[in-house]
């Protein structure tokens, strides 16, 4: 690879045109904690809400608990979020135990965070889904934002993008940066926001400082290692590294589709302004391998990514790699690794493992 594919190079981007600025200006940060705690001018409305039954269980620690009549589900690791573009109302609510530790009635609070606010999620917290635009008010067609998520793992940060727009609620692939360092900083924002007095929330900007500036250094240490191998690769005939800038181009057009209806032969050879024909052959001859068989490689690596490294369920998973049903993913995700995603994942959540993106 020559670079960072495509959700890669929209993420660094983000972080270094627009989160990172933001924060260190000192945008409001919001602990979305019930009830929720602020460090600007957000608005937040509070409303009776259920007390909901949080279960723990078998596979707790890579599935997310969703109340669908709720739109509410709960994470059991903490996660953040940028509004990079628009305005979202994020709801919180409530589980009996939460009641029970606060001595308080079922709530929901509905926080509405503008652009350029940063916010952050302790686990097990039931906060809005995501299966529905962020949008609480009336008129949900009004509804638009545009969110850059980050969840924290043990050896990492997964990231991804999401959107609400015209009623329509819309998420986007998982891009992994590796790193031993982010959930505790992640805590160490909880923590602070949490339990400290106000006087102190100079350390919450520094800590969050920190964490933003690891992820870019992740996406910048990746990018150079790839440059490096691409540079590696000069003393080969133009006409393979021509080949290989196609190849390339090719992954990032079909990266930046997957989530949506993946892209055909025809639509992949028309972005490069090739033929259908004259394409196929570039992928056999340099790759040795065809472009629908690539399509389908990046979506399974996608799937496996999302089934090791979030908390989604399989009807998330299948969405998110654009498949119509679950039942359509499961039957194309045994043929790719001859096991089910459910028996995969239960294979790997005990040992760590990291899936990096697939380089063909």
């Amino acid at each position: 690879m020559a670079s960072l594919n495509a959700l890669g190079r929209q993420i660094l981007e983000a972080l270094r045109v627009k989160v990172i600025p933001w924060a260190e200006s000192g945008a409001p940060f919001v602990l979305l904690d019930a009830p929720p705690k602020l460090s600007g001018t957000n608005t937040v409305i509070e409303r009776p809400g259920k007390k909901l039954p949080l279960q723990h269980g078998k596979g707790q620690n890579v599935r997310t608990q969703w109340w669908k009549e709720e739109n509410l589900n709960t994470m059991t690791s903490p996660y953040m979020g940028c509004v990079v573009e628009g305005e979202a109302d994020i709801t919180i609510g409530t589980t009996t135990a939460m009641c029970r530790r606060l001595n308080i009635p079922g709530k929901r609070w509905i926080v509405s965070i503008p652009q350029q606010n940063i916010f952050i999620v302790p686990p097990h917290i039931p906060v809005s889904s995501g299966m529905h635009p962020h949008w609480e008010r009336p008129h949900p067609e009004r509804a638009y934002s545009r969110i850059l998520w980050f969840q924290f793992h043990n050896s990492g940060v997964s990231c991804h993008f999401c959107s609400s727009d015209k009623g329509e609620h819309r998420t986007y692939p998982v891009y992994f940066i590796q790193g031993t360092r982010f959930l505790s900083l992640a805590n160490a924002l909880i923590n602070e926001m949490a339990t400290q007095p106000p006087q102190y929330l100079p350390l919450v900007y520094h800590n969050l400082g920190t964490l933003l500036h690891l992820m870019v250094r992740g996406l910048i240490t990746r990018q150079a290692k790839s440059a490096l191998e691409a540079n590696e690769t000069t003393s080969s005939p133009s006409t393979i590294t021509s080949a290989n800038t196609l190849i390339q181009q090719a992954t990032d057009f079909i990266d930046q589709r997957i989530y949506e209806d993946p892209p055909t032969l025809k639509q992949i050879a028309d972005h490069l302004q090739l033929s259908p024909r004259h394409l196929s052959r570039i992928f056999r001859r340099e790759a040795n391998i065809s472009v629908i068989e690539l399509v389908t490689s990046r979506r399974m690596n996608l799937a496996r990514q999302l089934l090791l490294e979030s908390q989604f369920n399989i009807t998330r998973i299948a969405k998110n790699c654009g498949y119509a049903s679950s039942s359509s993913f499961i039957k194309a995700f045994i043929r790719h690794f001859d096991t089910s995603p459910t028996s995969y994942r239960a294979a790997h959540q005990d040992n760590g493992s990291i899936t990096q993106h697939l380089a063909i």
